[in-house]
């Protein structure tokens, strides 16, 4: 079996990307041949990725390994109009096998539901592929409700424990962990998914109880060049530890070390629970409070 994964991957290190990756090195470390078809951003040098920013070679290449027989399983989001149109361009392709696709985004219920146009062209797209994966139950019922038929959809979160694995600290995270008490890890993209203004929320209302607080800050958007950028970065400017980019292992690492790992969001209801077991922390999501922060610090 020769198995094509298609979606972002590594770098930059996004959700979709470093579940790709892991699932990457899982095939092959079980003799299973596997290769990547990068629709991200960036470039990896590892000659089985194959990199395809540009439409032509995105096309050439599906064009070509659909021929050779390869089996194709796409990683998207679902939560925008471009997710959609990949997963109708690659089931457009004549594949010997149907190809399989994840939907990843806890958006992607919200997306469809919409309008009911948004649902038919969901359904079509995704009428040539033999399995569509939801990471979560309710992605599961937003494809019901838009005519996927249920025996073709497969709940499982986008998780690959035997590939998770905690590396070293980012440099500077010791001096940050010796100042700060309690320390809380947040991941952060310049998203509203990313509840920036509500962790300064609760920063700021947990401060006269907690005056060492501090967030150890990483991801894409996590510099203070780019988060200068941000009106509210005053107010978060006295509780930041930034580290910017990290690779996963370096991320894991963190996590570890902080008190907690806080993801404030209205979507991704499962996340807490993919982590909590693998971390050994306790995972906090919250959508409007602070007060759930409270309840983390207080152990």
């Amino acid at each position: 079996m020769r198995i094509l994964l298609v979606g972002d991957y590594p770098p930059p290190y996004g959700g979709i990307a470093v579940h790709l990756q892991q699932v990457h090195r899982f095939l092959r470390n079980h003799g299973i041949t596997a290769r990547v078809l990068n629709i991200g951003k960036g470039d990896c040098a590892d000659p089985e990725v194959i990199s395809t920013r540009k439409a032509w070679r995105y096309a050439f290449e599906l064009s070509r390994l659909s021929a050779q027989g390869w089996l194709a399983h796409l990683h998207v989001s679902g939560n925008n109009s471009k997710a959609w149109w990949i997963v109708g361009s690659v089931g457009g392709f004549s594949w010997r096998t149907p190809p399989v696709v994840t939907l990843h985004s806890g958006r992607c219920p919200e997306f469809l539901a919409r309008n009911g146009l948004r649902r038919i062209l969901a359904r079509a797209a995704l009428s040539s592929y033999g399995a569509v994966v939801a990471v979560s139950p309710s992605i599961e019922r937003a494809l019901a409700e838009a005519g996927v038929s249920p025996s073709r959809i497969v709940v499982q979160p986008a998780f690959c424990a035997s590939e998770v694995h905690a590396g070293s600290a980012p440099d500077g995270f010791a001096n940050a962990r010796s100042r700060r008490s309690p320390l809380l890890a947040m991941a952060y993209l310049n998203s509203p998914v990313y509840g920036l203004e509500l962790m300064a929320e609760a920063l700021r209302q947990l401060t006269p109880t907690y005056p060492r607080m501090g967030l150890a800050l990483f991801g894409p958007g996590a510099s203070d060049e780019s988060l200068k950028e941000r009106p509210i970065y005053k107010e978060l400017a006295p509780f930041l530890e930034c580290f910017g980019e990290l690779e996963h292992s370096q991320a894991l690492a963190l996590i570890q070390q902080c008190d907690a790992f806080v993801r404030p969001t209205p979507f991704r209801r499962s996340l807490h629970r993919r982590l909590r077991p693998t971390l050994g922390r306790f995972c906090c999501r919250f959508i409007s409070s602070w007060r759930r922060i409270e309840d983390v610090c207080k152990g």
